[in-house]
Formats: structure tokens, sequence, C-alpha cells
């Protein structure tokens, strides 16, 4: 009977290792397909992402070429300027923008200066400054429109600014009352988007 017992244990053990084996082979198995699916389903997110960027620089290229704005965007002179709710830091800023074939705003002269300064007056208060595509990331205190490379000659600085608080204020923000201040480029603040 003890031998009986033995044997019998001896099977019964055989049999959950083969079935733990089996269950661990299935576990693998289902971890492998998930994995892949995860991959597939980010590199078709990825794929979308890509198809909307092309068809909003397409509808933006064709809308400059009418001097038409994109909708919710808003026309001055030959430009157009996007004016976010949503915020990001400097560098998602910019990437939103480029979405669109554009860029964070650099206001180079008077008028677009004017321009920028009444309509973020006359907006909803959203936050209390928005980013501006000038930045001294490159040297510290040689401001620079981001798209260019150029130096900002125009200045509106805010009384005391830049004054690089910290020492970690590299971006570049217009407040709500038209004047330029520095900021931290990982503040996350709306911005405005330019389309030449």
């Amino acid at each position: 009977m003890e031998l009986f017992k033995s044997f019998s244990l001896a099977i019964l053990v055989g049999f959950i290792s083969g079935g733990l084996f089996i269950l661990e082979r299935k576990l693998s198995f289902l971890i492998v397909i998930y994995e892949k699916s995860t991959e597939a389903h980010e590199r078709s997110m990825t794929e979308a992402e890509k198809l909307t960027a092309a068809y909003n620089q397409h509808v933006t290229r064709s809308n400059q070429q009418n001097h038409e704005c994109p909708p919710g965007w808003k026309k001055h002179m030959k430009r157009c300027y996007f004016f976010s709710r949503q915020t990001g830091s400097w560098a998602e800023a910019g990437s939103y923008c480029r979405n669109f074939n554009a860029k964070l705003a650099e206001p180079k002269d008077e008028a677009e200066f004017v321009f920028i300064r009444n309509t973020i007056k006359s907006r909803i208060r959203v936050n209390n400054e928005y980013y501006l595509g000038g930045t001294d990331i490159c040297y510290e205190g040689e401001w620079i429109w981001a798209s260019t490379m150029e130096p900002i000659t125009n200045a509106h600085w805010s009384p005391g600014e830049p004054n690089n608080y910290f020492l970690k204020e590299n971006c570049m923000t217009v407040l709500l009352n038209g004047l330029w201040n520095d900021i931290s480029c990982e503040t996350s603040l709306p911005f405005v988007c330019e389309i030449a």
C-alpha cells in the first residue's frame, strides 16, 4: 500500500509539475502576445499622430496660400496666431506649434508686439503669462529668436527683467500687461503660436 501511495504521489507531483510547466509556457506565450500587441498599438498610434500632423500641415499650407488662418487662429496682417488654452513646457509648446507648421510667436516688430499684447489683454485669463519664441538657453543673457537664432533687438521687457531668477530662467513669456518676462523653460504655461 505504501508503495502505491508513493507511486501515486510521484505521479501526482509529476502531473502538477507538468501542468505548471504548461501553464508557465502558456503564460510566457500570453506575455509575448501582449507585448507584440502593445508594440503594434504604439506603432499605430505613432502612425496616427504622423498622419494627423501631415494633415494639419497640408491644411496650414493651403490656408497660407489663400492667406487664411486655420480654425481657431487669429489673423494679423499676413500672419496667423494661435493663443492656447492648454499648457506645457516651452519645448512642448514649440512642438505643439510645429504640428501646425508654425513656431512659437516671435514679435519682431512693433505691430506684432501690439497685436499680441492687445489680444492677450482681451482674453479670458487662462494664466498670467504665455510662452513666446525667445530664449537665452545657448548663452546666458544673449536673447535670440529660437527659429532663426537672430538676436532680439526690439526688447519689451518688464522692468527688472530678464533677471534669470535662481539662475534657471531661459525662456521668454509675455505677461498680461504685454511686457516680456524670463521664466524656467519647464514651467507649464499656455503659449502663442505663429504662422508666417
